[in-house]
């Protein structure tokens, strides 16, 4: 899925892929703190299209993640490997 159209979405859905609350991830994506904040962002949080851009997100940090930690994983592999051969661990 592209990024969202409407470029207010598209901050909501980063923010909310990145763990803040649907109230801030609201006014970060330049919402006015009006009455009705809280519930328009709890609305706008279920919506199909902002629910599918968050979920598409997440998959992608957590293949980067993935991605990232069997690389660490091998080279500290290789790294414990190398310092038992020579004799230094």
């Amino acid at each position: 899925m592209p990024k969202l159209r409407n470029h207010r979405h598209e901050i909501f859905a980063v923010e909310l892929a990145a763990a803040n609350p649907p109230l801030r991830a609201y006014l970060a994506a330049g919402y006015k703190p009006a009455r009705g904040a809280r519930f328009n962002a709890l609305r706008l949080r279920n919506a199909p299209e902002i629910r599918a851009r968050v979920n598409e997100l997440r998959e992608a940090e957590a293949k980067v993640y993935s991605a990232n930690s069997a690389r660490c994983s091998t080279g500290q592999m290789n790294l414990q490997s190398e310092l038992r051969r020579t004799g230094t661990s």
